[in-house]
């Protein structure tokens, strides 16, 4: 219900602040201490920003309005050599402390994996993107391609592009590529993902055919959703940071 598993109760986290602001709130608004008193109407509408923004289904609803219905119909798949299915890479690109440090995440595991899926259902070639810039050997759009020969891409269909460090240089980067390919090129990200990408697609004017995957809202959301999680806070902030992601490139030009 507050927890992913019993181990993380006496840990603090979202629960805890939650049940300290109500608590605190209820106080203040029961005591006759006048300094309390007078902090009432702003620990009521702190503790329910703290409830708002650690409730699952709350930020579900951003999440649901950016990925869209996750069984919507999807374009026909044709095989065609002539085919490109782009994957944008996701991971961590550097170590704390500065150095170069290549790893996938959650996000960019899904994404392989369904690229290869889509793959091989339409032939042709896979490109990759992802950095960070100045290894093409260490970057994220590397370490995909090679995980993607272990699943049976051959070598000779894999593209990788290794310098971008953000979405609008993940398609920029690769426009010209997608312009000279004689077929269907397939875009490859995660759902919530999917509507900046396409924006800046739309910028650089490229034909491309949307391919979500990794949904991440809560198909059916019970009563318990209602209720503040550990997972609240991570669900509105990845919401938050692609609806930021998108204003900031239409700003700059980068996105329709």
């Amino acid at each position: 219900m507050f927890f992913n598993a019993p181990i993380e109760l006496p840990l603090p986290g979202v629960f805890h602040l939650v049940a300290g602001l109500v608590l605190l709130a209820l106080y203040a608004w029961r005591t006759s201490a006048p300094a309390l008193r007078r902090w009432r109407p702003w620990l009521a509408a702190l503790a329910l920003w703290a409830w708002v923004f650690s409730t699952p289904a709350l930020g579900n609803l951003l999440v649901r309005q950016l990925e869209g219905p996750p069984d919507a119909p999807r374009p026909v798949v044709e095989r065609h050599d002539g085919s490109l299915v782009i994957v944008l890479g996701s991971g961590q690109m550097w170590a704390p402390n500065g150095t170069r440090l290549v790893r996938l995440d959650e996000h960019g595991w899904e994404r392989l994996h369904a690229g290869v899926a889509l793959w091989r259902q339409t032939g042709g070639a896979m490109l990759f993107t992802g950095g960070p810039p100045g290894d093409d050997t260490g970057s994220i759009a590397a370490l995909m391609g090679g995980i993607a020969r272990e699943l049976g891409v051959p070598a000779e269909a894999i593209g990788h592009s290794p310098r971008s460090r953000n979405t609008y240089e993940d398609l920029a980067q690769v426009q010209d590529e997608i312009r000279r390919h004689p077929g269907p090129v397939w875009l490859v990200t995660s759902a919530l993902h999917m509507p900046r990408a396409l924006a800046v697609a739309r910028r650089l004017q490229l034909d491309v055919r949307p391919w979500p995957v990794d949904y991440r809202q809560i198909a059916d959301p019970t009563w318990r959703a209602w209720l503040p999680h550990n997972g609240g806070p991570e669900r509105f902030a990845a919401a938050l940071h692609e609806i930021a992601g998108l204003w900031l490139y239409r700003l700059r030009g980068q996105a329709q």
